[in-house]
């Protein structure tokens, strides 16, 4: 990774991780029917363990070091969840 794109992943990386964190909380999924909702439990499942082992192994690495997770993986993941959901909401 460029030195150039290192500050910027390191400013970045912390918000959209929270950011992630936050929207998996969110249980504003009322109109979804009860095989929907699983299958959007077991995304937001699967994001907030992803999320946490991101976090784990961020914090376990040097300053200088590549970073564990980078925003673009975060920001993967946030598509992908808008779409899962979106997509349970949509049937």
């Amino acid at each position: 990774m460029p030195v150039e794109g290192t500050d910027q992943e390191a400013e970045w990386r912390p918000r959209m991780l929270e950011e992630l964190s936050a929207r998996t909380q969110d249980e504003s999924f009322s109109p979804i029917d009860e095989q929907d909702m699983e299958r959007l439990s077991g995304c937001v499942k699967d994001t907030q363990e992803w999320t946490a082992n991101r976090k784990a192994a961020q914090k376990r690495l040097r300053p200088h070091q590549d970073p564990a997770v980078r925003s673009d993986d975060i920001r993967s993941r946030q598509v992908r969840g808008d779409y899962l959901g979106f997509m349970a909401i949509s049937l």
